[in-house]
């Protein structure tokens, strides 16, 4: 049994359609053979009507959670809490489910020893595109795959290896047994209402990496994640790569001794320097794409530098 994860926060008419698509899904044909649990974090809208609307109606077994404690990783440790399947799906409130993505969880699980998977994830983008998004080719990175979400490493079935970024939440599915031995989700990561800090789901995927197991790429379970448009201002993507930098800081600070905290600090100088003089050589240049692609590195890199930073004169910092 697949039990579904939804969390989600205020977003009762993307999420009816997200329900909406899931509950178009074939090749399932026992509806007990999965769940759907959407956690409300705290929605103030429809939230909890949309979910019960859609229960009413739906053959399979939908159930409305609601979690008090502000956070996504509240809510999707509560999700994990509350679920009754030996595999765990999670998917995000904002998406389109493939009809054949249910399917293909069953498949990838049933076939696959592994205990850790993750699926693809497409964008769907808008009729216009600013011209400082490049959609493919050399300066798509990071803007593609971080908050334009995707997540696409081809076509072929294959474990994650150097190089791949790990599932993301939109589209990955786990075994129940790996909450057991590795525990949930960081509750210190992450968005906290309309606080938003990327990459509080994916570390569950690092931690896994870094542990020794082994997580699979399954590309048949597909999700089309639609692109907002507010999503691609540039106000947007800067503040976003401020708070991935300083996110992915605070993953790695766990591995840091003091020693290794400074050389981190000095690495971190240098690549923001480097970042900087690539920046400044593009300004001007009349490529927006370019330009773009090295200034959200900029903050991204600078983020990292300034939570290292501070973390290092906090714990030398006299106690009061």
């Amino acid at each position: 049994m697949v039990s579904v994860i939804i969390c989600t926060y205020n977003r009762a008419e993307s999420l009816m359609r997200t329900i909406g698509s899931l509950l178009k899904q074939r090749g399932v044909e026992d509806d007990g053979l999965w769940e759907l649990l959407v956690v409300d974090n705290n929605s103030q809208d429809r939230t909890r009507e949309v979910v019960e609307s859609c229960a009413a109606t739906a053959r399979v077994k939908i159930r409305h959670i609601f979690e008090p404690q502000q956070g996504k990783t509240y809510a999707l440790n509560t999700g994990i809490a509350n679920s009754c399947g030996d595999v765990t799906a999670f998917t995000d409130d904002d998406v389109v489910v493939d009809a054949g993505w249910l399917a293909a969880v069953l498949e990838a699980t049933e076939t696959y020893p592994h205990r850790a998977f993750g699926g693809k994830v497409v964008p769907l983008w808008p009729n216009s595109v600013p011209p400082w998004i490049q959609v493919t080719g050399l300066y798509a990175k990071p803007i593609v795959g971080s908050p334009v979400v995707a997540h696409d490493s081809g076509d072929e079935i294959k474990e994650y290896g150097e190089g791949m970024w790990v599932p993301i939440g939109a589209n990955m599915f786990f075994r129940k047994e790996v909450f057991e031995k590795y525990g949930g989700f960081r509750t210190d990561l992450g968005p906290k209402g309309e606080i938003y800090g990327p990459y509080e789901d994916s570390e569950i995927g690092f931690r896994l990496k870094n542990q020794g197991e082994s997580i699979l790429y399954f590309p048949q379970a597909v999700i089309y994640h639609p692109v907002s448009e507010h999503r691609l201002s540039q106000q947007y993507l800067l503040r976003h790569f401020w708070n991935a930098g300083l996110t992915q800081a605070r993953m790695d600070d766990d591995q840091l001794t003091l020693v290794r905290r400074a050389k981190t600090i000095l690495r971190s100088v240098l690549l923001v320097a480097i970042r900087l003089a690539k920046y400044c050589w593009t300004c001007g240049r009349g490529k927006p794409a370019m330009n773009m692609h090295h200034k959200c590195l900029l903050y991204y890199q600078t983020g990292a530098l300034y939570y290292h930073a501070l973390r290092t004169l906090n714990a030398h910092s006299p106690s009061r």
